[in-house]
């Protein structure tokens, strides 16, 4: 009875060696990955956080400037304050519209671009599979 031809064992381990290597490259990829989402999350929004804070503060503090020059009967300061505080107000509320175009997709995409670089030379260099096709 003929056998199957069996592979000699050192080549075997070789294969088994390239499966764990490629197998512990996607996992430090996946863990890069989820690095950079956790971290780009947290920074946008921190950064929403403050952007938000610090125009809500200064309606706040406009707001209570527009009151107490009521309560005075200072008509014209009221108008002029009240138009600053819509127009804050205004502000706070399309930034809050527009947080992921303003804040979380640039600090997404700087996250990235922080873990995962580009390298132009790597595009340029042959690979072994497009060796063997010219050849």
């Amino acid at each position: 009875m003929l056998r199957p031809r069996q592979a000699p064992l050192a080549e075997q381990v070789g294969e088994t060696v390239g499966y764990v290597a490629e197998i512990f490259d996607r996992k430090v990829e996946s863990i890069k990955i989820s690095v950079a989402e956790t971290s780009a999350s947290t920074i946008s929004g921190v950064i929403m956080g403050l952007v938000l804070a610090t125009l809500g503060l200064i309606l706040f503090i406009f707001s209570l400037a527009t009151l107490g020059f009521w309560i005075a009967g200072m008509e014209e300061a009221v108008k002029g304050f009240g138009i600053v505080c819509l127009i804050l107000l205004g502000l706070l509320i399309l930034i809050f519209l527009l947080r992921n175009v303003l804040i979380v997709n640039p600090a997404v995409r700087k996250i990235i671009a922080i873990f995962f670089p580009e390298d132009p030379e790597a595009e340029k260099k042959p690979t072994v599979t497009k060796q063997i096709e010219t050849t």
